[in-house]
């Protein structure tokens, strides 16, 4: 068989008569990296994390069909969810809504739904709130107005299932009277 062999030499003889060219497009590479690299805007993230804590079952049974982790996707989608936007929208104060460089409120939703990423910690009952913008101020603050305004929904939500059982309990507590006061009639 005839197999030629190509000495190291001869690589680095036609590197070095090319080398000319190999350094005019390395430095064309390196400076136009460097070039757009600099005149790319800065982009800041702030995140804000929320724990997620699961109340135990009201009433024996309830749980069924109810993991953990159904539990922290269900939050998960409130918190991505446009009801949920607009509610951070109302909070928004003017002098925040033009520190944004934002003068409606249907504007602001749509500006803070782009800036943000929502994802739950795994293995953990932590969701992180991740949110980008142009300027510091501006990242921080729409990562803080949606976990603000989170807390106050779960907590009117949670308001909301007491006072449903409690509405429960009453009507039941009425049904059991009467029954034992027919129970002691007889």
């Amino acid at each position: 068989m005839n197999e030629e062999k190509i000495d190291i030499r001869t690589y680095i003889a036609i590197v070095l008569r090319r080398k000319w060219l190999i350094l005019i497009l390395f430095l064309a590479t390196f400076l136009s990296t460097i070039y757009f690299t600099l005149r790319k805007p800065p982009v800041y993230e702030a995140k804000a994390t929320i724990i997620i804590k699961q109340l135990p079952a009201t009433f024996p049974g309830m749980e069924l069909g109810f993991t953990k982790a159904t539990y922290i996707t269900n939050h998960t989608l409130i918190l991505k969810s446009r009801t949920l936007m607009e509610k951070v929208a109302e909070n928004f104060t003017v002098a925040e809504m033009e520190s944004v460089g934002v003068e409606s409120k249907g504007l602001i939703i749509g500006k803070v739904s782009s800036a943000t990423t929502i994802n739950p910690v795994r293995n953990s009952d932590i969701i992180e709130i991740k949110c980008k913008a142009d300027k510091p101020y501006t990242a921080a603050l729409f990562a803080n107005k949606i976990a603000e305004t989170y807390i106050q929904f779960n907590i009117e939500d949670k308001r909301r299932e007491v006072s449903g059982v409690r509405v429960f309990a009453e009507s039941q507590k009425k049904v059991v009277e009467s029954q034992l006061k027919e129970a002691e009639d007889e």
